[in-house]
Order: C-alpha cells, then structure tokens, then sequence
C-alpha cells in the first residue's frame, strides 16, 4: 500500500478547486449592486408599511432622507441619477 502524497497534484487540485470557487462566488455577486440593494429595501419597506397600516416611523424617515441625501452628494459613486 502507497501513501504517499504528490504534493504537485494536491497542489493544482486545490488551485482548480479555488478557481471554481472564485468563478462561482462571481457568478453569486453579479447581479447585485447599490440599484439592487435600493429596490430591495424600497420593497421591503413599502411591505412594511402595508402590513402594519400606517407609516414609516420618524426613525425610518430619517434614515432614508440620510441614504437619499447621500445617494445625491456630486460625486458619489452611487448618485441616483436625475
């Protein structure tokens, strides 16, 4: 019985095993972006609100008002267009 380990073929298996991992990871985080984000939690919130019956508490508005004025800052990667 051999038990010996080639240590060139363990490592090109764990390198093939990286790449695949990384192409799959790439392929996980291709469809999300600040857009995506921003319409998930539009949605999340207006379920919420819906939900409850009434509107977004004084917290909540602060906080978007916050993310929008950021979103709008000149020279924001993420600005919202006009």
């Amino acid at each position: 019985m051999n038990l010996a380990i080639d240590p060139a073929k363990v490592t090109t298996d764990l390198t093939e095993a990286r790449a695949a991992m990384g192409q799959r990871g790439q392929t996980v985080v291709d469809g999300w972006s600040p857009e995506q984000f921003a319409r998930g939690m539009w949605e999340a919130v207006s379920a919420g609100r819906e939900r409850s019956g009434r509107g977004p508490s004084l917290a909540l508005r602060a906080i978007l008002a916050a993310m929008w004025g950021l979103s709008r800052e000149v020279g924001s990667y993420y600005a919202i267009p006009e």
